[in-house]
């Protein structure tokens, strides 16, 4: 990289004698491309308070998220969402409605949404982080279930998954190993709890990037719905933040009021439940009172029902979520004829969306990187017909765009640490890779190992690659990631 050295186009190593050799040597596997950005977490019983984990790993738990200290930057503190009523809210789903997911519906089959990846795309995928309720995974369930005697029945941990990938052969498209494949993206220990690890309930990754002072005209349009605004008062970053209560809380919170008011706004003439979706909106200095943004009864659910997973794409207006209880997601598409609410399924096979087999999933976010164009923020994983990925790569820019957080992870065969050498490398715009830095010798119980990358964009469009390989100790054999892209 410039101040890095000038970040691996694809051609130049299709002469490299051990590209595609090696199989994985993880019987831990590596961890998945979004390993390395910051998160917004709640934990159960959370009165608002939302948690920042930052920037790759780190080593002790997160922290609440401090109040801006720039004018017209949203505040995610829970005094500045809900004030004196902080002590009421239970958060168990959470969204910022830039999570864009790309559904389509068939008029032959009016009974299901389809996640269908962006066909104007180069590189069009979908993918989804999310995590489960402890305690709920079975054996089916992979990784999950591999984590659940180190996680807290693996309800501490963050994983990730590929559900559907761009199939035109034209395309780079992402690596065929991570689709369909649950990936562990941030374990407890990563995000810095100790044991016992907590049972996290809510995710978002794009709370931090907004909370740092980002919009959707400095992020390559990444936040979609967060636009710089300029009013007669000043300038501030518009937001919206979607969510749902437990039902103890929204039973609670129903019963609130200012000056004899329902603090809620447009309230039903009903107790509130677990299964409504409500939402503040920043106005550059405060947020407004909450106001019910979806209720039950749109979503077709019974009053009991609690949705403890939630997707707000404010692009397409649709919201998809899960139940607790259920590993299923369905969507809530309001400008289409009923049913609006239907399963959501991938249009490669028409099998519904499953992020697990059993557990319950209890926090979900989407990405489709692509349409929402983060190439800069968070690298993204391609193909390559010689590169064999058997080790994790994941890159994110650093709150000031002036660094990258990279971790390379996955060299590990049962709970034996593997010695050996890692190398990352790097081209711009296709040109011949150079490896940045010195090789580095590690032996982590973890498998994984961080780096920072200090970089300064040009003015100048500019594609950037990076790879990395892992060389065991005393031996020939190269490990190679997937291949991650940078652009502005």
């Amino acid at each position: 990289m410039r101040n890095l050295l000038p970040l691996l186009f694809l051609a130049p190593f299709a002469s490299h004698p051990c590209l595609a050799q090696g199989v994985p040597l993880a019987s831990v596997e590596a961890r998945g491309p979004h390993a390395s950005i910051p998160l917004a977490i709640c934990l159960p019983g959370n009165h608002g308070t939302i948690l920042l984990k930052s920037w790759g790993d780190q080593s002790s738990p997160p922290q609440p998220i401090a109040a801006p200290t720039t004018a017209g930057v949203p505040d995610f503190s829970a005094t500045a969402m809900f004030g004196s009523f902080a002590q009421e809210i239970d958060i168990d789903a959470m969204s910022t409605g830039n999570d864009l997911l790309p559904l389509v519906h068939q008029p032959l089959e009016p009974s299901s949404w389809y996640i269908d990846p962006d066909p104007n795309s180069n590189d069009g995928w979908v993918a989804f982080l999310f995590s489960v309720r402890k305690n709920t995974a079975g054996s089916s369930d992979g990784i999950v279930w591999q984590r659940a005697p180190v996680a807290n029945g693996a309800g501490g941990d963050v994983y990730g998954v590929f559900v559907e990938a761009d199939t035109d052969p034209s395309s780079e498209g992402i690596p065929s190993e991570l689709v369909d494949h649950v990936v562990l993206e941030q374990g407890g220990e990563h995000i810095g709890f100790s044991a016992p690890l907590p049972d996290v309930v809510a995710v978002d990754p794009f709370i931090p990037r907004i909370a740092a002072g980002f919009h959707n005209s400095n992020s390559n349009n990444f936040l979609v719905n967060n636009a710089l605004t300029t009013t007669g008062s000043g300038t501030y970053i518009a937001a919206t933040f979607y969510f749902s209560l437990t039902p103890s809380s929204a039973a609670v919170v129903s019963t609130l009021r200012v000056n004899n008011v329902s603090w809620v706004g447009a309230m039903p003439n009903r107790a509130l439940t677990g299964a409504d979706v409500l939402a503040i909106t920043w106005n550059g200095t405060s947020w407004s009172n909450p106001y019910v943004y979806r209720t039950y009864e749109m979503f077709g659910l019974d009053p009991g029902a609690d949705i403890d997973s939630l997707c707000v794409d404010v692009v397409d207006d649709h919201t998809t979520f899960s139940l607790c209880g259920s590993p299923l997601l369905s969507a809530h598409w309001p400008s289409h004829p009923a049913p609006q609410t239907r399963p959501v399924r991938r249009t490669s096979d028409g099998q519904p969306i499953r992020l697990v087999n059993t557990g319950d999933v209890d926090s979900i976010c989407a990405f489709d990187p692509e349409r929402a164009m983060f190439h800069r923020m968070h690298g993204i994983p391609v193909a390559s017909a010689v590169v064999v990925p058997a080790i994790g790569l994941s890159v994110a820019a650093n709150a000031d765009l002036t660094g990258y957080h990279a971790i390379v992870s996955g060299w590990k065969t049962g709970s034996t640490p593997v010695d050996g050498t890692i190398r990352l490398y790097v081209s711009f715009n296709g040109g011949a890779p150079m490896q940045i830095g010195l090789p580095v010798q590690r032996s982590r119980a973890d498998s994984s190992v961080p780096f920072y990358l200090p970089y300064t964009w040009p003015s100048s469009k500019t594609s950037i690659s990076l790879v990395a390989t892992f060389q065991p100790a005393g031996s020939p054999d190269l490990y190679w990631t997937w291949v991650v892209k940078l652009r502005n």
